[in-house]
């Protein structure tokens, strides 16, 4: 018995020591740590963004609030006060950091009040922007799954991507070019640059069209098709919800 207690009494107060994987946490930041400095760069090209016609520079004068959450890295929350004109403004931004990466830090998601917003409203993307590529991932992995080619398939960059912010970010691709590179299939490799493509390629490409949702913590892919796009081979495609 009392061993039984001694073991309990040693891991209550590890078990309260530990964070939560996923959970958000409060934290205190100064205006001149290096992710608000890296915060308020991003809201002022988007202020600038929305009305360059009358922008002028805003300084961040207070972070109001600020949250971080372990996603594969920090996801940090920052409430900042941006002054300046025409208007002054408080903004929410989501900034990603991942210390393995260069760059560490991606802007997620901003937010102001007082500047005019299509809540919802998808807006294309580029394939070169990192959470796209971070998206696609998901797409590449199943899109070798469903191929019966012995070399990985990557995408090669053209195609169509939009995003939309609804609770989180929902990513589409539509008709994305899959390239058949000098991988192996089962490489866990995404990009052209890793895996060159193969240059004798039959005349039929390979398309891909899917939604991938992230939900800050974990990319979900909800809806796939995958087929050959030349007009002899349009009845090869075939659509999975997953």
């Amino acid at each position: 018995m009392k061993v039984v207690l001694m073991t309990v009494a040693i891991l209550l107060p590890l078990a309260a020591s530990t964070n939560v994987m996923g959970g958000e946490t409060h934290i205190h930041v100064e205006l001149n740590d290096p992710k608000v400095i890296f915060a308020a760069r991003a809201i002022n090209k988007y202020l600038h963004d929305k009305n360059p016609q009358v922008y002028q520079k805003h300084a961040a004068v207070a972070v109001i609030e600020a949250t971080s959450q372990v996603v594969e890295g920090t996801m940090y929350t920052f409430k900042i006060k941006m002054n300046g004109k025409p208007n002054n403004h408080t903004c929410t931004i989501k900034v990603w950091e991942r210390v393995w990466m260069n760059p560490k830090l991606t802007k997620v998601h901003i937010k102001c009040d007082g500047v005019n917003q299509l809540v919802g409203a998808p807006v294309p993307a580029k394939f070169d922007n990192t959470l796209v590529q971070e998206a696609l991932k998901s797409v590449t992995d199943r899109a070798n799954m469903e191929s019966n080619s012995a070399n990985r398939l990557i995408p090669s960059g053209n195609g169509i991507v939009t995003t939309q912010v609804v609770n989180g970010i929902m990513f589409r691709f539509s008709n994305v070019e899959m390239e058949v590179t000098t991988c192996k299939n089962g490489d866990k490799k995404y990009t052209i640059k890793q895996c060159p493509p193969i240059q004798d390629q039959d005349a039929d490409m390979r398309h891909v069209s899917a939604e991938v949702f992230w939900n800050f913590k974990s990319f979900e892919l909800e809806k796939f098709s995958f087929g050959l796009s030349s007009s002899s081979s349009n009845n090869n495609a075939h659509s999975i919800m997953v």
